[in-house]
């Protein structure tokens, strides 16, 4: 609960963080409205997320899949590489920062921006440094959503030296993270079941993240995991993401359900 908690504030944080960074580098205030807008619907969807989480709800209804995304990727991906490239680049920035007031100092009288009210180079800049994120943001959101509905099927040959003549010929189906949740749902789901089952595979393994992150899906995984067939078994282990909410729970539903289940175990046939 700690973990949880800290990085929850550490999500509402970095918000506040960039907000007040973006706002200050994007002077015009038409600029600083749609950054305001922007960091007030992610905090909002962010909100909306944690207590979908609380009630062990899973509802699309306010918030889009497209949306949903987009309060994931800047909170997971996004924000925190921007963290980790501003402490990278601080004995830079403050190098800047200290030129730019000394500047002021010599320059008290110069006045950004021309009498016209046509933006400078300087707050055209701020201007796109605030805007990058956003639009990375909505680039990103587009692919992943473009790419839900797809997966890919790889063939290997994999010889292994002094492998038993019995197992010559042995066929194995890998699936692995299939991130049963919000975002995997529905008919991609069911083809994949359909696909492993149309490779007759002699073994069929599941190696982690069958669901997303919410407990909530364990059943409607589980159901998928029996649907699928090999000559010799289904077998399942656990991934970082099975583990989120509550890893101890997952593990007691997986091993109630009837599938081989592996934890640091093996299993001979």
């Amino acid at each position: 609960m700690r973990f949880v908690l800290a990085l929850i504030g550490t999500m509402v944080g970095l918000d506040l963080l960039w907000w007040a960074a973006s706002a200050r580098v994007a002077k015009p205030i038409f600029a600083r409205i749609a950054v305001a807008i922007f960091a007030l619907a992610q905090l909002a969807g962010l909100i909306w997320l944690l207590t979908q989480r609380v009630a062990h709800a899973e509802s699309t209804a306010l918030f889009s899949k497209f949306a949903m995304a987009i309060v994931f990727i800047l909170h997971m991906i996004l924000l925190p590489l921007l963290l980790l490239l501003t402490v990278a680049l601080l004995p830079i920035l403050v190098m800047v920062t200290l030129i730019r007031i000394a500047r002021r100092l010599r320059n008290s009288n110069s006045a950004p921006g021309d009498a016209n009210g046509a933006l400078s180079r300087r707050q055209f800049l701020g201007v796109a440094l605030a805007a990058a994120p956003p639009l990375f943001n909505l680039s990103l959101a587009t692919i992943a959503m473009r790419q839900l509905e797809q997966f890919r099927v790889r063939r290997f040959v994999l010889p292994i030296v002094g492998l038993p003549s019995d197992l010559h010929g042995l066929t194995i189906t890998q699936v692995s993270d299939m991130h049963v949740g919000r975002f995997t749902a529905g008919r991609v789901l069911r083809d994949v079941v359909r696909v492993v089952n149309e490779l007759h595979a002699d073994l069929v393994l599941l190696t982690g993240d069958l669901i997303n992150d919410a407990l909530i899906d364990v059943d409607r995984g589980l159901d998928l995991v029996r649907s699928m067939q090999a000559r010799y078994g289904v077998y399942l282990i656990e991934g970082n993401h099975d583990l989120i909410e509550n890893g101890p729970e997952f593990e007691r539903r997986v091993k109630n359900s009837g599938i081989p289940f592996l934890l640091d175990e093996s299993a001979w046939t």
